[in-house]
């Protein structure tokens, strides 16, 4: 987002947006020129997401109660979507080697965050007006 041109207007879509961090810094980043879309589909993370944005004041951003991958990528209202941020949950299993007592994720549930993140690439992908998909998880190094 940084790279894109300094006066053009455009929006932006956080697709997995609670606790609402990197969209508060997206809000600040396009402050008058354009929208954070913020999205996230569990209840308690977006009432978090809702308040620490509202507290944040830019008023470029909305908070949207919904999952992303059933947004409609040719609604109008994201016409001017230029970037998409994916950052979906991960297992956090890069914390099971610390001395916090952290069981492993099973199978079942790598399996199935990947086809989560997977999915989101994918749906951003649908976006018409999208040039740039910023997706991000972390993986720790041992």
């Amino acid at each position: 987002m940084a790279k894109t041109n300094p006066k053009e207007r455009f929006d932006v879509i956080d697709a997995t947006a609670a606790p609402g961090n990197k969209t508060t810094f997206l809000g600040d980043l396009l402050r008058d020129r354009g929208t954070v879309f913020a999205f996230d589909r569990d209840a308690k993370r977006f009432q978090i997401l809702s308040q620490r944005c509202e507290a944040f004041g830019s008023g470029n951003i909305e908070c949207i109660h919904g999952n992303f991958l059933e947004t409609d990528p040719s609604s109008p209202k994201f016409q001017n979507v230029k970037c998409i941020l994916v950052d979906p949950s991960c297992s956090g299993s890069g914390m099971t080697h610390t001395s916090l007592d952290i069981t492993p994720p099973s199978r079942q549930r790598i399996q199935s965050l990947t086809k989560f993140q997977l999915q989101c690439i994918e749906h951003a992908a649908k976006f018409p007006s999208v040039r740039r998909i910023s997706y991000s998880t972390w993986l720790p190094r041992h």
